[in-house]
């Protein structure tokens, strides 16, 4: 059985009512030195859901307004700068640096052009019996530190509680992906 099909398991045979989803991404790796920006989107269509679920589109588009460009050679505005983009100056190809980036949104797509920017992790919530029903999907990582800073943003979020926050901490520091029902 594939993670994919792991991840549809009925947890009962009683039915549930989809509210609301959320899903943790990376949205832009830095080129420049390490780190990545994420973003938090808010799911409300069951197809896209499913979609993200079944692994069919959980890459990410962003959306950005890059306002500066610095030169990695003299670290100046590019624009203003003598330098040429992918010349070769003492041994080091000159590359352009975005500065000042502006986050306006993304799309999830199939295929998206750096295979890190991606869906690391979807919060599901839905009602179940008059209480709320929680499915945390962890989907395979580059790094697990990224699903432990999800979980909480989660948390700081309000999306869930801090016993939750930390039950799922301690359930995938043992097992690095999969899916975690719980209620509350």
């Amino acid at each position: 059985m594939n993670l994919s099909e792991k991840l549809k398991e009925p947890q009962t045979n009683e039915r549930s009512k989809f509210l609301v989803a959320y899903a943790f991404t990376t949205v832009i790796f830095v080129t420049e030195g390490t780190g990545d920006i994420t973003a938090t989107l808010m799911l409300k269509d069951p197809t896209m859901l499913e979609r993200i679920i079944s692994g069919k589109s959980r890459g990410i588009s962003p959306s950005v307004i890059i306002r500066n460009w610095e030169c990695s050679i003299c670290h100046g505005n590019y624009e203003k700068c003598p330098h040429e983009e992918g010349s070769q100056y003492d041994g080091v190809i000159c590359q352009l640096i975005a500065k000042n980036i502006e986050f306006t949104g993304a799309s999830l797509v199939d295929e998206p052009k750096d295979p890190r920017c991606r869906v690391n992790d979807l919060l599901v919530i839905s009602s179940l019996d008059g209480k709320k029903l929680f499915e945390w999907y962890g989907f395979e990582l580059y790094t697990e530190n990224i699903r432990f800073k999800d979980i909480q943003h989660a948390y700081k979020s309000k999306l869930i509680s801090q016993k939750a926050a930390f039950r799922l901490s301690e359930l995938f520091s043992v097992k690095l992906y999969g899916v975690v029902r719980f209620t509350e």
